[in-house]
């Protein structure tokens, strides 16, 4: 009844079993028919009409197989095409070749039942459209082509430039959103201008923190690192280090904090400095360490002699001159009397 032209008679599933549906109103996962054509014909399209005068049986997922003779392997040439839910013709597309049977699944329908009113071939030239694309700043878009033949899939695909997210695919025509997916799939049955868009990142807040070194006051950004100066110069001094607080810093760490960064000195000590066990020159006061002119029995000779380099007092002197002068009148005075 599917291919006497008549729009009244119809091809339909078991409607007599309650359960003899397709899934989800029934337990069928596929209700289909294998037609033999008769003989051979060269096509490219196998069409088929629902039912018409009730919404009923109205196919909208299905498969199609091919082969030219029995004894040959199915040919499938469509998988999950899906169909509008309405009484209009329904056309699969596929490459020219030379066919006698077809094998018809059904895999969804309106209401789990399958009713076609008309099965029909042909070798029409398959309509061909051009699918456009462009992208928007922040991004490229590609997997636009021309002589698409009229439902085949294509994907279309837009990648975001660093900085930039991708936020869908757009009817350059309408404005209106058609898609979230990047790698974008769909059946081609017009002239279609998409455009991919893309919307910048949210730049985050920068956080800089202050460094002190030696007086000086820098702004270092969060997680970066400070430059470390050259080595400062103190006369008298060695340069240790760069310290913050009493541990030495590692300028090759980021920066989390405020800082304030010192440089450690220590001092040089020069020769004879904090010496103890030398005496330092011309330290040593007379009489402190050595003995006085007849002061002990370390000079067993006469004790009044004049010893060199002597720095006894002026008073010694006057008392030896004294002494002198009488010796000498004595000696004249014994003379006299000698005489």
């Amino acid at each position: 009844y599917a291919f006497d032209g008549n729009s009244g008679t119809i091809w339909h599933s078991n409607w007599q079993g309650a359960s003899d549906k397709l899934k989800p109103q029934g337990t069928f996962d596929e209700i289909g028919g294998v037609i033999d054509l008769g003989q051979k014909y060269t096509i490219n399209q196998f069409k088929f009409t629902p039912r018409s005068g009730t919404n009923s049986g109205q196919v909208t997922k299905a498969d199609l197989y091919v082969k030219a003779n029995e004894d040959d392997e199915w040919i499938k040439v469509a998988e999950d095409a899906e169909f509008a839910d309405d009484a209009t013709t329904k056309t699969f597309y596929f490459d020219e070749q030379e066919v006698q049977y077809v094998w018809f699944v059904a895999k969804e329908s309106d209401d789990g039942w399958v009713a076609v009113s008309e099965f029909d071939i042909a070798n029409a030239p398959a309509q061909t459209y051009t699918v456009y694309v462009e992208a928007q700043e922040g991004g490229t878009a590609g997997g636009g082509k021309t002589g698409v033949a009229e439902n085949t899939e294509i994907t279309v695909t837009a990648e975001a430039e660093k900085g930039y997210a991708f936020a869908g695919w757009y009817d350059a025509v309408t404005g209106t959103k058609v898609s979230d997916d990047a790698e974008y799939t769909f059946a081609v049955t017009e002239n279609t201008a998409l455009t991919a868009q893309f919307t910048k990142d949210e730049e985050p807040e920068v956080t800089y923190h202050t460094v002190t070194i030696n007086g000086e006051t820098v702004q270092v950004e969060h997680g970066q690192t400070l430059a470390q100066p050259a080595d400062p110069v103190k006369e008298g001094y060695k340069f240790i280090g760069w310290y913050v607080g009493d541990a030495e810093y590692d300028f090759s760490q980021p920066v989390t904090s405020d800082l304030t960064i010192t440089a450690k000195f220590e001092k040089i000590e020069t020769p004879g400095e904090g010496d103890s066990g030398q005496d330092k020159p011309g330290t040593d006061k007379p009489g402190a360490d050595t003995q006085k002119p007849g002061s002990g029995n370390a000079d067993k000779g006469d004790n009044t002699a004049v010893q060199t380099g002597d720095q006894s007092s002026p008073v010694i002197w006057a008392v030896v001159l004294i002494v002198a002068v009488a010796a000498a009148a004595a000696v004249v005075v014994v003379r006299k009397k000698r005489k």
